[in-house]
């Protein structure tokens, strides 16, 4: 814990580097608190309207996904009516991206879902009778 005197150096230090003026005349009429008070009242402000703008960010979790399918026999995932099929099937819109090897494929959701949105989808998509599986494509790290 600082002792005052030293907590008063300190800020004598700090304000004489932020308003550039000698140290007498941080003490004429209370220069020094009105500096620091006004130093304060910034950073609240910035730290208050951080938090605010972070608040107001309600779909922060959710965030576009990858979904690796493997059929069960091969498909042809390029054509547009399957992946309506498809995407009718899974509740969202999906778009080809690229196959895999061992014959899964790639697809990419169009819109940004949350976490709990994504696992019905691909629960959605592991019940279709032609799936093998269905899981998200991410990265996966050995422990």
């Amino acid at each position: 814990m600082l002792k005052p005197r030293k907590a008063a150096r300190l800020l004598l230090r700090e304000c004489r580097a932020i308003t550039h003026l000698p140290t007498p005349f941080l003490f004429y009429k209370g220069t020094a608190l009105r500096v620091l008070r006004f130093v304060l009242s910034a950073l609240s402000a910035a730290f208050l309207a951080a938090c605010v703008a972070s608040a107001q960010a309600p779909d922060s979790a959710a965030r576009p996904a990858q979904l690796i399918v493997k059929f069960r026999a091969p498909v042809e995932p390029e054509h547009p009516a399957f992946i309506d099929d498809l995407s009718r099937d899974a509740g969202a819109p999906l778009q080809y991206v690229r196959p895999m090897s061992g014959g899964a494929h790639v697809f990419t959701l169009k819109e940004p879902v949350r976490p709990e949105a994504l696992a019905e989808i691909l629960e959605r998509l592991a019940g279709r009778q032609d799936v093998e599986y269905a899981v998200e494509n991410r990265m996966m790290r050995h422990q």
